[in-house]
């Protein structure tokens, strides 16, 4: 009986025993596998928010950097400094104001972001908004305005405002400004202290919003002012917790612990600065808990399942039939559900409708191959396509290799169109590209495209002699096309054979190349259009032709220009341009010669006194760009007669009416004016001529620089407003645009030997 007994323990220990030693292992895991998933998810959310904090104050810095760079550019611009101007509200200058209205509603890749601006005049009191225009007197919240104008400060030049508590105005109300959102607000002139006018550009929330929701996952965020005014917030528990600690936010850049009332969370934050924002990421700490306790509650059931010795092994045929009914549910998503179907009908129906599907979308393609072999082609002259890339489309738009390859380049012109009107032609390119006869793409290579003011051909072949006679049988039927249908006389470069598409770019230079050389630069177009045909091989060996510029012809046309002689100008302008087109040497060696020419024109110009920019009107810096795209002759002497030298000389002349002495007296003027703060530069701009010319004039008249000058003259000012008034020192110096008394006191220290304060001590009554 007691071995029964004994036996009895020793069987119960032995159970207790494998109890414990499994039930230990699980315990011990389940610990392990809490604390090490809570950890681990813990850092991973971490990681996952920061990344998501960065990308979505990147995606809003970047749109509010863009609208920020392009408002501050435009208020440089002559149609906004039109609205600055005193005395323009007339609205019979429509067509300057819809210039300006232009500007001021944003490029296109601005406007989702843009819903509207306000550009307040407050010199002349007059409004222009996206809604229409009126006085400013008129406006019936006018207070708005000069209460965001004055709380910005008077040294802030541009700043965002939010006021999106703001109630938005009705429509219908035109009169009122629209002070309801989040601005960004410009004082105009950018460059320029006297500040005059305002811009107010209006963001469109909906799309800023929804640029800051875009992908946020399972993260919250939130954007508020600097001053923790709300932006946005997708918690606000969160919100209120910055709101309520905004100077505290963010002084370490690390993952922050917030408790609220109910909640705990964590937060990462990111201030920009330079558009004054607070962007905060968070998430629910308890999301990371649950997961992990989840963990812990399936490692106690193991342990119960363990005690209680069940047997989990029932084998179910819910089990096998699992990936049937996952198939059927997925397919039923695709195709819709249609009751009590057999299963297997409705996964055969499920991939006859894939294999449709497929077979459309292989349709599609094809009927966009034209379209798709172009951007191929687009990507081989900008060189971005690798040799992988080549293989793969090759296979893709079923394009059957050849052994050559050769670039033509078509130049065609209209002769009765004018220099200055290239939309006409370019449209009038697109439609023989567009309209090209069918037995002309066979003998191509792949479909024409249009690029850089020529109709590229390419051809492709297995020798030489073949693709030369399709070139000139092609090029035969383009030009009877071409002049039957549009009126257009052609000329074709053709490049030198290649065998690697790899190479394309470089033979689309040398087709465009060819094909200048072959315009109608040296003379008129050939009624045998065969014969317009040039050949880069033909002279890019035989290019060594000696220095050809006409040194004399230089001097003639300045000494013209200078005499006021138009007539006599054009005729040398004429008659170069023929001597350079006769010389037997390569267009772009050409092009550098009548480059230099139209040089030597402008700089008779600046010579004289004159600024560029005012003769032009602004478009200089498009002078070079327009001569590039001319390839006829005729143009070219147009170019020179009328686009240059005729506006130099019609400037010329009103600019020398004004004499020295009449000069010396506007100059001194506006020195006096400003209190001698004012540049060289800004004085030629006012004044309208070239800056050298102003420093040339006060060093004959007055033996002076202009630095001094100005520098004498704001001396002056200052002694006499510390003698006649009883001004502070330090408001005599911001009258005088100091950035601060001492620069001011150091300043008339060193020029009179003496401070502000004692000078006005000893001169004073």
């Amino acid at each position: 009986m007691i071995w029964k007994i004994e036996r009895h323990k020793y069987k119960s220990r032995v159970f207790a025993i494998i109890l414990i030693t499994a039930i230990l292992p699980l315990l011990a895991l389940g610990i392990f596998s809490y604390i090490t998933y809570t950890t681990e998810l813990s850092e991973k959310s971490n990681i996952s928010m920061k990344a998501t904090l960065n990308q979505v104050s990147g995606r809003v810095d970047e749109v509010l950097n863009k609208i920020r760079e392009y408002y501050i550019e435009a208020g440089e611009k002559d149609e906004i400094k039109w609205l600055m101007q005193k005395g323009n509200l007339d609205y019979n200058k429509q067509e300057n104001i819809d210039k300006a209205s232009k500007i001021l509603r944003g490029p296109v890749y601005l406007m989702n972001y843009i819903e509207g601006y306000t550009f307040i005049n407050y010199e002349d009191d007059w409004v222009l908004s996206n809604i229409g225009m009126y006085r400013l007197h008129d406006a019936s919240n006018k207070e708005v305005a000069d209460e965001i104008y004055e709380n910005s400060g008077t040294l802030l030049r541009y700043f965002w405002t939010n006021r999106l508590d703001v109630e938005r105005p009705s429509l219908f109300y035109s009169n009122r400004i629209d002070d309801s959102g989040y601005f960004f607000v410009i004082k105009l002139p950018v460059l320029n202290d006297d500040k005059k006018s305002m811009l107010m550009v209006k963001l469109n929330k909906n799309n800023l919003f929804w640029l800051i929701r875009e992908d946020l996952g399972a993260y919250d965020i939130s954007v508020a002012n600097m001053d923790g005014k709300l932006l946005f917030t997708t918690n606000s528990l969160v919100y209120n917790w910055i709101n309520k600690n905004t100077e505290n936010v963010g002084i370490f850049d690390r993952i922050e612990t917030i408790k609220t009332e109910n909640e705990k969370f964590k937060m990462a934050v990111k201030k920009d600065f330079k558009n004054r924002l607070i962007f905060a990421a968070s998430y629910n700490e308890n999301l990371v808990s649950e997961g992990a306790d989840r963990i812990l509650s399936f490692a106690m059931i193991l342990i119960a399942v363990v005690i209680a010795v069940l047997v989990l092994s029932r084998i179910s045929t819910g089990w096998l039939y699992r990936p049937v009914q996952k198939l059927t549910g997925h397919l039923s998503g695709i195709i819709g559900s249609e009751g009590n179907s057999n299963e297997f009908e409705m996964i055969e129906k499920g991939f006859d409708t894939l294999i449709n599907n497929k077979l459309s979308l292989e349709q599609i393609i094809e009927s966009q191959q034209g379209m798709l072999i172009e951007l191929f082609a687009l990507r081989l002259i900008r060189g971005e396509a690798s040799a992988e890339n080549i293989e793969q489309s090759f296979a893709r738009f079923k394009l059957q290799k050849q052994s050559l390859y050769c670039l033509v380049a078509v130049h065609c012109f209209s002769p009765d169109e004018k220099t200055a009107d290239q939309t006409n032609q370019d449209a009038i390119r697109l439609m023989i590209v567009e309209n090209i006869p069918l037995e002309i793409k066979w003998k191509l290579f792949m479909p024409p495209l249009s690029h850089t003011k020529a109709i590229l051909l390419v051809f492709g072949g297995n020798d030489e002699k073949s693709i030369d006679g399709r070139i000139f049988e092609v090029c035969r039927d383009f030009s009877k096309y071409a002049q039957d249908v549009f009126g257009c006389k052609c000329s074709f470069g053709v490049s030198r054979p290649f065998s690697d598409l790899l190479y394309f770019r470089s033979a689309f230079n040398e087709s465009i190349e060819a094909m200048k050389n072959g315009s109608s630069l040296y003379g008129d177009l050939k009624s045998d259009e065969v014969e317009n045909v040039m050949f880069y091989s033909d002279f890019a060996l035989n290019s060594n032709a000696p220095d050809t510029y006409d040194i004399l012809a230089k001097r003639e046309i300045q000494a013209a220009i200078d005499e006021f002689d138009m007539q006599k100008a054009f005729e040398i302008s004429d008659s170069f341009v023929d001597h350079i087109s006769n010389t037997k040497i390569i267009l772009h060696e050409k092009y550098f010669y009548m480059y230099r020419f139209l040089i030597s024109i402008v700089q008779t110009a600046m010579d004289a006194g004159l600024c560029v920019n005012q003769i032009f009107k602004g478009e200089e810096t498009n002078l070079f760009q327009q001569f590039n795209q001319i390839y006829d002759s005729k143009q070219i002497k147009d170019f020179y007669k009328f686009k240059v030298i005729k506006p130099i000389i019609e400037e010329l002349g009103k600019f020398r009416m004004n004499s020295p002495s009449g000069l010396l007296e506007k100059i001194i003027n506006l020195v006096k004016e400003s209190n001698g703060d004012i540049t060289l530069t800004e004085c030629a701009d006012k004044l309208g001529c070239h800056p050298s010319y102003i420093w040339k004039i006060l060093k004959s008249k007055r033996n002076i620089s202009f630095s001094d000058f100005t520098m004498a003259e704001k001396l002056n000012a200052a002694k006499k407003m510390l003698i006649e008034t009883d001004l502070p020192v330090a408001e005599i110096a911001q009258k005088l645009n100091y950035t601060n008394a001492q620069n001011f006191i150091r300043f008339f220290n060193k020029h009179e030997g003496i401070t502000p304060g004692k000078y006005r001590m000893e001169n004073k009554k």
